[in-house]
């Protein structure tokens, strides 16, 4: 954690503070370490076995299981149906997201069904101009296996989505 209070510090003090530049220098590092944090997560849910049901793993043989292409990119919510993916039984799922616009301040948001509330809801938000960021999130969907999203108006230049695997 040293490592990332330096890294933040490092920022602060170059006065460049969303430049191009810095985070292009610091990219690889970032998303190695944000990478491992992903790990070291799900290796934490799995150890203590959350939610007191078995974890299944969904192979990342097929790739993406959603891009930009099967997402409205609206400001509104929308259903994603997994009913393809997940089965009946599926309690929680665990959901990994990818973006990147080379514009700023845009947002992707994944919740329950009904759940849209401040604070219900998972928040992915891009800080700076082209860099890709990813998050894995835990999300219950809802009996007919959907979850819900919400993207920035905006036709963005990457949007992926994984998901990893369900609770049973």
């Amino acid at each position: 954690m040293q490592w990332l209070i330096d890294l933040i510090k490092e920022w602060v003090e170059s006065q460049d503070y969303a430049s191009k530049k810095w985070a292009k220098l610091r990219h690889d590092e970032l998303e190695a370490w944000v990478g491992q944090q992903m790990i070291d997560l799900l290796e934490s849910i799995l150890a203590k076995n959350y939610l007191q049901h078995s974890y299944v793993h969904n192979p990342c043989t097929n790739g993406w299981d959603f891009t930009k292409v099967d997402l409205t990119t609206d400001a509104n919510w929308h259903d994603l149906d997994l009913s393809g993916i997940i089965p009946v039984e599926a309690k929680a799922v665990l959901v990994f997201i990818r973006i990147r616009d080379t514009l700023t301040g845009l947002y992707a948001l994944l919740s329950t069904p009904g759940e849209t509330e401040i604070g219900c809801f998972t928040y992915l938000y891009n800080q700076v101009s082209g860099i890709r960021m990813g998050a894995c999130y835990v999300i219950t969907p809802d009996a007919n296996r959907k979850i819900i999203y919400k993207f920035s108006d905006q036709v963005w230049d990457e949007i992926h989505v994984k998901i990893m695997g369900w609770w049973l």
